[in-house]
């Protein structure tokens, strides 16, 4: 019976999505930024259209191998069939939600897109974030309202994330593997990903 439902999804999950040029894993460096999760937060970002876009790093599960890559290769890697949801925050919120990463048992450094910041580890818990900056080089504005993607778990506080849940004027769009699927198709091919240095962590 196996065997007949795997002979019926193999089109599917043998759709050719794209070539990639090399390795894009799921490693993070020393400040907690991976090229797989810029890849997958620039996806989001351009599917909902918003200023901002963040990832749980558990939401990813695998990373992209060099050469053809498969509808099945991006199900590996998004298991979870998560949709996206835009919403509105504050730069403020979004402060706070950054500070979320660093909790009493573990950090969970979020990936995104969009905007760079800087953490010091050695200022307490609620306080390590530093500066954070727009791609245009000036300051995230406090009281200014963003607009925001993240998957439905985040949303709904996953993780401890529980700013998340103060987002305003929610509007859901597509699963995140149908967005990162569109996202790579119109990248120059072979496509690839890597740390640019949007999260920096200071010594």
């Amino acid at each position: 019976m196996i065997n007949n439902y795997e002979r019926k999804v193999e089109p599917a999950v043998n759709r050719y999505i794209g070539t990639a040029a090399i390795p894009i894993t799921a490693a993070r460096n020393r400040s907690g930024e991976s090229a797989l999760g810029n890849l997958i937060a620039d996806s989001e970002r351009a599917a909902m259209n918003t200023d901002f876009a963040f990832i749980n790093p558990g939401g990813i599960r695998a990373d992209i191998d060099p050469g053809r890559v498969t509808w099945g290769n991006l199900y590996v890697v998004l298991p979870f069939s998560n949709q996206l949801v835009k919403l509105n925050l504050t730069g403020s919120q979004i402060r706070e939600i950054l500070n979320q990463q660093w909790q009493p048992d573990t950090a969970r450094i979020l990936q995104i897109s969009g905007f760079t910041y800087s953490w010091d580890d050695r200022q307490p818990a609620g306080s390590k974030i530093q500066e954070i900056y727009l791609p245009n080089g000036t300051k995230l504005d406090p009281d200014k309202i963003y607009s925001v993607t993240v998957n439905t778990y985040l949303a709904d506080g996953g993780d401890n994330f529980t700013a998340f849940r103060n987002g305003k004027n929610r509007v859901t769009g597509p699963m995140d593997i149908d967005a990162l699927e569109k996202y790579i198709k119109q990248l120059p091919q072979p496509f690839s990903s890597a740390i640019d240095g949007r999260i920096k962590r200071i010594d």
